[in-house]
Formats: C-alpha cells, sequence, structure tokens
C-alpha cells in the first residue's frame, strides 16, 4: 500500500514527533532525581544514543515508547508498512543492545507504560543496578 501524502508532507509530519524530552523521559529524569542519582548524561553519545547515561559505571537506560516499539496495536491503514517499520525499530535496539553488551555496557529498557505508571519503581531499579556494579 502507498502513502496517502506526498514525501515531503510525511516528512514534515514526522519531524514534529518529538524524540527527545518526552512524557516518559521526563518523569523517569523526576524520579531519578528524586531517587538521588543526578550524574546522568542525557542522549549520552554512544551507540543507540541512551535516553540516560551513567558513563562512570557504563549503564545506558532507554525509555521506549509503546508505539514506536511495536507495543500498541498496529495502525489500521498501511499495516504492511508499520508492522515492517516495528520489526526494523525491534532488530536495531537488539543490535544497539549488543553493540553496548560488546564494549562493557549494561543496558536498561523501559516501556513508556511502565515509567509513566511506576516512575519511582523504575528509578529505584536502576538505582539497584548502579549499586550492584563494580
Amino acid at each position: 500500500m502507498t502513502d496517502r501524502v506526498s514525501k515531503k508532507v510525511r516528512s514534515s509530519i514526522m519531524s514534529k514527533i518529538k524524540s527527545k524530552n518526552t512524557k516518559c523521559e521526563m518523569a523517569l529524569q523526576e524520579a531519578l532525581i528524586s531517587v538521588g542519582l543526578k550524574n546522568f548524561k542525557r542522549h549520552f553519545g554512544v551507540v543507540g544514543r541512551p535516553d540516560f547515561a551513567f558513563p562512570k559505571k557504563k549503564i545506558a537506560v532507554f525509555c521506549d515508547s509503546d508505539f514506536w516499539h511495536g507495543k500498541k496495536n498496529v495502525p489500521k491503514t498501511n499495516q504492511v508498512y508499520w508492522t515492517e517499520k516495528f520489526e526494523h525499530n525491534k532488530k536495531r535496539d537488539m543490535l544497539v543492545n549488543k553493540e553496548l553488551k560488546k564494549t562493557g555496557w549494561k543496558i536498561v529498557r523501559f516501556s513508556e507504560m511502565a515509567i509513566l505508571c511506576h516512575p519511582n519503581a523504575c528509578a529505584k531499579r536502576v538505582k539497584s543496578i548502579i549499586k550492584n556494579t563494580l
């Protein structure tokens, strides 16, 4: 199925989708600070550009949007495109995890819903991982 709008219009639409400072990122940031974690870097320049990174401990934290990571239903229109897009995103996540692990990083991934429903639990999990990392 082909797109109903031109590439230029689709590009304009897609450019308006936030990739930084989303609700779930901001909720997790606030929770990390509330549990005493303030030494993180945002969108750190390693493979995958984690949403939060603790470079000294080599811990990368990702906030995975439920839509873009295929945890919600595939849109009814253009299902082939969206199914392929979500599968590509999942494969990219696995490759990013593999590359980071190769260089000694620990990876923590939270779904958007987990963060929005239980931000403090997510932050405490990160804190626990940091505490248990040499």
